[in-house]
C-alpha cells in the first residue's frame, strides 16, 4: 500500500551490505554516487538518508553527481599518481 516499503527498500538493503562488506575487505577505494534525497514520499525519503549515512559511516565517499565524482576521482589518482613518482626519485 502507499506508504509502505517496497522491493526498493529490500534492494536497497542488500545493496548497503554488499557495499559496506567489500568496503571492509578491500584495500581499493571506492566511491558511492547517490543524488539527492527530495522525495515526494517520506519513506523514500528517509531510505536514501539512511543509505546515505551508512555509506559515510562506512567510509565510502559519496557524490551528488557523475561530474561531481568525476573530478573528485580524478584528483585522487593524480594525486597518488604523483606520490608514486616522487618515491620512485627518492629509492
Amino acid at each position: 500500500g502507499p506508504g509502505e516499503p517496497s522491493w526498493e527498500q529490500e534492494m536497497l538493503k542488500r545493496v548497503m551490505g554488499t557495499w559496506t562488506e567489500l568496503r571492509g575487505k578491500s584495500q581499493k577505494p571506492l566511491a558511492a554516487l547517490l543524488g539527492t534525497t527530495e522525495s515526494p514520499e517520506e519513506w523514500r525519503w528517509q531510505l536514501i538518508s539512511d543509505a546515505r549515512q551508512q555509506l559515510a559511516e562506512a567510509g565510502v565517499p559519496i557524490y551528488p553527481s557523475l561530474e561531481r565524482a568525476a573530478v573528485a576521482l580524478s584528483r585522487f589518482a593524480r594525486y597518488w599518481l604523483a606520490r608514486r613518482r616522487e618515491a620512485g626519485r627518492q629509492q
